[in-house]
C-alpha cells in the first residue's frame, strides 16, 4: 500500500472510460484558476464523494478527506486528496468562506463533535432542475440553499411532513420519545429518498412496510422502497449507523430470497394480496420495489410466531 501510494503511476496503464463524475462548469470556467492546489483537491475529492455517487452530500472526517476512504473490511475506496489534515482544515475553512461548499457539523447523541456533512453549494435560480439532481440526500437542514431549487412554502411544507412522518415511523417501531439524532438520521434518510422522485405517499407505505417488518431504525426504509444506500463512515456514531444498515441489508437479502424462492404462484398470491389490499400499492405495477416488499412483509408476518 505505501509503495503505491509512493509512486501510483508505475503500474498505471491508462484510465478506463468514465462513468462518470460531474464536474460544473462554473468550476472550471471562473473558479479554478481562483483556488490553490489545496482547494482545488478538495473541490474535486467533493465532486467525486457526491456527485460521482448520486449523492448530494457526505459525512467525511478530515482524515478521510486526507487519506481516504476504506470499507468496513478495511480495503480502500480511494486515496484522498494526499493533503496533511492540518492543510485540508484549512482549506475547508477557506473554501466555506468562499462559499463554495456547505459545512453542516454534526454532534454524537451525548453532544460531542462528530464528522461533518460537506456539500457543494448550489445556485437557487432554477438552473439545476430536481429531475436532474443526483442525490439520495438532501441538503442539510438550515441552509435553504444547499439544494434543488424549490418553491420556499412547498419545501417548508415538505419538511415538516417528512418530520411528522419521520416521528411517527419511529413511535411506530417503539420508540416513544426519539432522540434528535434518531430523528434528524430518519428524516435525512426519508428526505433523500423524496429527492430521488418518490412521493410522500411512497415513503408512507414505505414507513409502514418497514414497521410491519419489525424495524429497528430508518435504515431498512431505503431498502424496501428499493434504493439501497452506500455509507462508509468512521466515527462512534458512524459506525453504528453502518452497523444498522449491514444489519438491515442482509436481513433485507433474507427474507428476499425466500420470496423468490417461492413458486411463481404463490408470489403472485402474495403480490395480489398486498395489491387489493392498498390504494397506493394498488397503483403500483406488480413489479413495483414497494409492491414486492410489502408481499415480503407478508410472507414475514405469516411467518411471525
Amino acid at each position: 500500500m505505501a509503495s503505491d501510494r509512493a509512486d501510483p503511476f508505475r503500474n498505471f496503464d491508462g484510465f478506463t472510460e468514465p462513468t462518470y463524475t460531474q464536474i460544473p462548469d462554473e468550476f472550471l470556467d471562473k473558479m479554478l484558476s481562483h483556488l490553490s492546489g489545496a482547494e482545488t483537491k478538495i473541490m474535486l475529492y467533493l465532486f467525486r464523494k457526491t456527485l460521482g455517487y448520486k449523492k448530494f452530500s457526505d459525512r467525511l472526517s478530515l482524515t478521510q478527506i486526507a487519506n481516504g476512504c476504506r470499507r468496513r473490511s478495511g480495503e480502500p475506496v480511494d486515496g484522498g486528496t494526499g493533503l496533511s489534515r492540518s492543510t485540508v482544515a484549512v482549506a475547508l475553512k477557506s473554501l466555506e468562506q468562499k462559499h463554495l461548499i456547505v459545512v453542516t457539523r454534526m454532534q454524537t447523541e451525548a453532544g460531542d463533535s462528530d464528522m461533518n456533512v460537506y456539500s457543494v453549494r448550489w445556485r437557487k435560480d432554477g438552473v439545476v432542475r430536481k429531475s436532474d439532481y443526483p442525490s439520495p440526500e438532501i441538503g442539510p437542514p438550515g441552509n435553504p440553499e444547499n439544494g434543488p431549487p424549490t418553491d420556499v412554502t412547498k419545501r417548508k411544507l415538505t419538511n415538516k411532513q417528512l418530520a411528522t412522518l419521520a416521528t411517527d415511523f419511529l413511535v411506530a417501531i417503539g420508540y416513544a420519545k426519539p432522540s434528535p439524532a434518531k430523528r434528524e438520521r430518519t428524516i435525512r434518510i426519508l428526505a433523500g429518498l423524496l429527492n430521488n422522485g418518490f412521493t410522500l405517499d411512497d415513503l408512507r407505505t414505505a414507513c409502514n412496510i418497514a414497521a410491519s417488518m419489525g424495524a429497528r431504525g430508518p435504515e431498512l426504509i431505503p431498502h424496501v422502497i428499493g434504493r439501497t444506500p452506500e455509507v462508509t463512515v468512521a466515527s462512534e456514531v458512524g459506525e453504528r449507523v453502518t452497523k444498522a444498515q449491514d444489519e438491515e441489508r442482509d436481513r433485507w437479502h433474507k427474507l428476499a430470497a425466500r420470496f423468490e424462492a417461492l413458486s411463481s404462484a404463490e408470489r403472485q398470491r402474495l403480490i395480489m394480496k398486498v395489491r387489493a389490499s392498498n390504494t397506493i400499492l394498488a397503483r403500483r405495477p406488480p413489479d413495483h420495489p414497494l409492491v414486492k416488499a410489502a408481499a415480503v412483509a407478508l410472507l414475514d408476518d405469516q411467518d411471525a410466531p
